[in-house]
């Protein structure tokens, strides 16, 4: 999937600015009305907007002369929407502090279901004591606290999410659902104790994207861990770097992809005829009149005599503190400091770049677009969140005006694309506290959650004497496993196996050179493709692709994991004498990088391996191919791929593990980037269950690049015993197996679930 700006919209109440009643066209006391609502999401919809943002602070704001910023109850204002407006998503906002784990994890995911997965839940830590005198008698938490209520809250809603998944049993006259998945969560924390299951069935295909906004050191971390869209107010590109790099750094440090987070700031934009007309427009919808009034309402929130205050001097980044009680966001008030701090800036500046704590952008609508597409472009931020000043018609003339623009310049699409909010945005690694659902699954179940990612299957119809003549002399009890669906199926159902991916690679169908048939390799595809739908959640499937065939390979490796749905895909890790470094190879690793899609190399056999083998039988063999392995490994580190393909995930066999290891120590795996949690995105696939070789890739490669997997049927099965005493012996904590295991592999296939 090609990156592309994410934008959505705030439509609480009569617009972002609390004067914003003054300014509609109609009644004021639209803020009332559901239809107020309506009639802003489709405008929204006409710009092809992703979403509609409902802040939420349940209570009643004290000052009348302000409109009610807050009022409908969000998740059920979305409900109704979802209904009325396709495609678009919803964005609810969330108060961990306040809100019941289970209560709302029904709700969210029967609006999943309801809308087609459209929705991103905003989590927040409320901060107003106005808001604990409406849950009960206890005061407002500290923030420590409620951030310490909030990690538990978030992984109670995460487990139930994914507690049951609605399967019929394998005796269909037994019952209409199989019980044995549905896991019971027994959570019993500081704060709730939950049993579970949730009664609202998983959707395997979709789950809400969780957003988060906290900007202090504890909302950041928050953030870190659980949010895959992050909000901010951000008001300048190097302090947006700042936030972006901490961010970053921060989820590393908690294991996760980098590449699963998306940060939205908030902009408010006032479009004009003229850079004139927006200023006085903006002087309007402030309530202030004036730059005077604007000056005056600076110097009022920053504590200062107005008759003190200097327009034209640097404004001191002292002034905007943040407390553990304020009853504003954190976020703001860090922003502004920031600002103040990383620019010389001054009061008559100052009250042109902020409105209601987020950027403001006045000017033409080429200004605006101009200003959205720099910001973009930096890299530093993933879209924003458009704060209308007055609503409907500041959002109308955004998107009358300024998106057609940024349409023009190639960043923002003109429909909206099919799938959810989830594959829209390219996140289909569920970030949201995925390790600690597989931990808590393996304490409650004593099992591990095993998934295989290396097995092989051959189409059945190939039958044994269609293997024999593939194969490179394997026995005929292997051969009649690999053109046997059914035999990896009750093999890997006996030995407690999870899931098993599949593969048919190049070499197994054409040898190691020579031509390569591009419908040979599409059948397949479709084969593998029907074999998965027949056995879902039990089966998935790598796309085969030969990528040294440059745009032949690019357009099948396209239909296959867009059009028939498979997982990912699996190249030979050399062919002709070509590596992985090799242009003709570029194509198509860009495909599986839109895609979001992870690409296993699979280690082919050396030049002349006859040779290898003669010398020292299939342990000879087994050499070459490491040192083939060892080379396409290198070949991905020293050709630039990593640096091209940022976000692309690739997975390599052990075979040749101690070169691999050797050559690797500087550069990238140097032991300060080892040490600082600095790694590419290269997984290893353990090729059995040998506790010496999981220790290795474990301590060497770090348990969250390491994937269970066999090379099944030339190696046996997994099994939870074996498995788990190798696990045992390598001294790996209950964390590291759950990743090892399985949970490495669901989230480079983007299947969380079980």
């Amino acid at each position: 999937m090609q990156k592309r700006l994410i934008l959505t919209a705030g439509i609480n109440s009569t617009g972002y600015l609390a004067d914003s009643w003054r300014q509609v066209g109609g009644s004021p006391l639209v803020f009332a009305e559901f239809d107020q609502y309506l009639r802003t999401t489709w405008i929204a919809h006409a710009g092809s907007l992703d979403a509609v943002f409902f802040s939420d602070h349940p209570a009643l704001g004290a000052d009348p002369a302000q409109r009610p910023l807050h009022s409908f109850e969000p998740l059920t204002l979305s409900t109704a929407l979802a209904v009325a407006v396709p495609d678009i998503g919803f964005e609810i906002t969330v108060s961990s502090t306040y809100s019941a784990p289970y209560d709302l994890a029904r709700r969210l995911a029967t609006l999943d279901h309801i809308s087609g997965g459209r929705v991103i839940c905003n989590i927040v830590s409320s901060f107003n004591p106005a808001v604990a005198a409406n849950y009960g008698s206890a005061p407002l938490p500290p923030r420590e606290a409620r951030y310490r209520q909030a990690h538990e809250f978030m992984s109670v809603v995460g487990a139930l999410l994914d507690s049951w998944e609605l399967r019929r049993p394998a005796d269909p006259q037994a019952g209409l659902w199989d019980p044995d998945f549905a896991r019971p969560i027994g959570h019993r924390g500081e704060f709730y104790n939950v049993a579970g299951p949730l009664n609202v069935p998983r959707d395997r295909q979709r789950r809400a994207l969780i957003g988060q906004a906290g900007a202090s050191g504890s909302g950041l971390d928050f953030a870190a861990t659980y949010g895959e869209i992050v909000y901010c107010s951000l008001l300048s590109l190097s302090a947006a770097r700042a936030f972006r790099d901490e961010l970053h750094k921060r989820a590393i440090a908690k294991g996760r992809h980098v590449g699963s987070l998306r940060v939205v700031p908030g902009l408010v934009p006032i479009i004009g005829r003229s850079r004139k007309e927006a200023l006085e427009r903006h002087e309007a919808v402030s309530g202030t009149g004036s730059e005077e009034g604007l000056l005056r309402r600076f110097a009022r929130d920053a504590g200062i005599d107005y008759g003190a205050l200097d327009p034209g001097a640097p404004v001191s980044g002292d002034l905007f503190t943040t407390t553990a009680d304020q009853q504003r966001p954190a976020g703001f008030s860090q922003a502004l400091a920031e600002l103040a701090r990383h620019e010389r800036i001054t009061p008559r500046q100052f009250v042109r770049r902020v409105e209601g704590g987020h950027r403001l952008v006045a000017g033409t609508a080429d200004d605006v677009a101009a200003d959205i597409i720099a910001w973009w472009r930096s890299g530093i931020v993933d879209g924003f969140n458009i704060q209308a000043p007055v609503l409907p018609d500041d959002l109308s003339d955004f998107v009358e005006q300024v998106v057609p623009r940024l349409q023009d310049a190639g960043i923002f699409p003109r429909q909206y694309e099919s799938g959810s909010l989830r594959e829209r945005f390219g996140l289909t690694q569920e970030a949201s506290s995925l390790d600690r659902y597989l931990k808590e699954r393996q304490r409650m179940s004593g099992r591990l959650d095993i998934v295989d990612i290396h097995t092989h299957l051959w189409p059945p119809e190939w039958g044994l004497d269609g293997a024999r003549r593939l194969s490179s002399g394997l026995p005929d009890d292997i051969l009649r496993k690999i053109v046997d669906p059914a035999a990896l199926l009750d093999e890997f159902e006996a030995a407690g196996v999870s899931l098993a991916v599949l593969s048919t690679t190049v070499e197994s169908l054409f040898g190691v050179a020579g031509p390569v048939d591009a419908a040979v390799i599409s059948n397949v595809n479709d084969w593998l493709a029907g074999l998965v739908k027949a056995n879902p959640g039990r089966l998935e499937a790598l796309a085969t692709v030969d990528p040294f065939s440059g745009e032949i390979a690019a357009r099948e490796a396209k239909r296959a994991l867009g059009e028939l749905g498979l997982s990912g895909l699996v190249i030979d890790s050399s062919r002709d004498g070509k590596f992985l470094g090799d242009a003709s190879v570029r194509p198509t690793l860009a495909v599986a990088a839109r895609f979001k899609r992870p690409v296993f190399v699979h280690p082919v056999n050396a030049p002349q391996a006859d040779i290898l083998i003669a010398g020292a039988g299939k342990l000879g063999n087994s050499l070459g191919r490491g040192l083939m392995n060892g080379v396409a490994f290198l070949s991905v580190l020293e050709s630039g791929l990593l640096d091209e393909f940022p976000d692309l995930d690739f997975v390599f066999a052990t075979l040749g593990l101690g070169a691999i290891v050797q050559a690797s120590r500087g550069g990238r795996y140097s032991r300060q980037n080892r040490d600082e949690g600095r790694r590419p995105n290269i997984y290893f696939d353990t090729m059995g269950d040998d506790p010496s070789i999981i220790a290795i890739l474990a301590e060497f490669f770090s348990p969250d690049r390491v994937l269970a997997g066999t090379d099944w049927p030339i190696l046996p099965s997994l099994s939870q015993q074996s498995l788990g005493r190798s696990f045992k012996t390598a001294g790996l904590d209950a964390a590291a197996q759950a990743l090892i295991a399985g949970g490495n592999a669901r989230r480079l296939l983007g299947r969380v679930d079980r």
